[in-house]
């Protein structure tokens, strides 16, 4: 299986750390930004996963998500918010988002759903 880059979005510096060592320790190299617009000076070749928290400072994540998902349609992304509401969800599911998890995150099941879209083939 090959790992690739993980952009982590977040602007909070306590779950965006948490997240970072985590997925280290699983294998994945990662980056961090804390504003829509730090990611996408961040994005590149090797990037090949995104995790976007809803409520950034300066754009929100699903605009962001739009963004990244024009510049790299194959990307793997996953929408994170501490509100979790249907309408959430389903908006960040039809911008093209892999999968959704509320705040806090569960680290387990979100290790799981990304291994098992590496294991589709999703990221390339």
């Amino acid at each position: 299986m090959e790992w690739k880059t993980v952009l982590i979005v977040d602007d909070n510096l306590e779950s965006a750390i948490t997240l970072k060592e985590f997925l280290q320790a699983q294998g994945f190299k990662c980056l961090l930004a804390s504003s829509a617009k730090e990611a996408l000076g961040l994005i590149n070749e090797d990037v090949g996963v995104a995790v976007l928290d809803v409520d950034l400072p300066d754009i929100d994540g699903f605009t962001l998500l739009k963004v990244l998902k024009g510049k790299k349609p194959d990307m793997i992304t996953a929408v994170i918010s501490a509100h979790s509401s249907w309408e959430n969800k389903s908006r960040a599911l039809e911008l093209g988002a892999d999968f959704v998890f509320a705040k806090p995150l569960n680290l387990s099941s979100f290790i799981e759903e990304l291994k098992e879209k590496f294991k589709k083939g999703a990221a390339k």
